[in-house]
């Protein structure tokens, strides 16, 4: 497994991927490269964790887009250049612009702003824990739908409450 992100987060590290190592278990391996080079077919899958940064009150939001960045972007085509599933966790405070990059993706987990509790992502990812709840709000198809909600008559990418 290969998580791999457009840039280094604060933190970034070997402590960062303790939960991932741990949710993985012993016999599979574990990488991080920023960029999401260096893997292949004998990799089983590759994780890309992008989105937003961190941020309390609007710092981390991205400034006139909603969209994943080029380095987002870039990372998720060299991983899914590799050949193997590309399973997208999308780090955000908010729903992002990604659908028209959602049909080359193998999955997507929307693990909001985690914070401390990254271990839960991890253990979801690696089939520790089988995700059961339901989507806060409407996503949007695109980002000139906003604003979205529930039951407003747009056609929504995801509607509010879906698994």
């Amino acid at each position: 497994m290969l998580p791999g992100t457009g840039r280094t987060p604060t933190g970034a590290g070997p402590r960062r991927w303790a939960a991932p190592r741990t949710a993985a278990g012993p016999t599979t391996t574990v990488t991080y490269n920023q960029r999401g080079t260096g893997i292949d077919k004998t990799y089983r899958a590759a994780i890309a964790v992008v989105g937003e940064t961190r941020y309390a009150e609007g710092q981390g939001d991205r400034a006139g887009s909603m969209s994943l960045d080029r380095d987002d972007l870039r990372t998720i085509t060299t991983l899914r250049n590799s050949g193997v599933p590309v399973i997208v966790v999308l780090v955000s405070g908010r729903p992002l612009d990604v659908a028209a990059e959602l049909p080359r993706w193998t999955a997507l987990l929307a693990a909001w702003l985690p914070g401390t509790e990254g271990g839960g992502v991890a253990d979801v990812l690696f089939g520790g824990y089988a995700p059961t709840d339901k989507l806060p709000v409407t996503w949007m198809n695109s980002v000139s739908q906003q604003p979205i909600n529930a039951g407003d008559g747009k056609l929504p990418l995801f509607p509010q409450g879906q698994d």
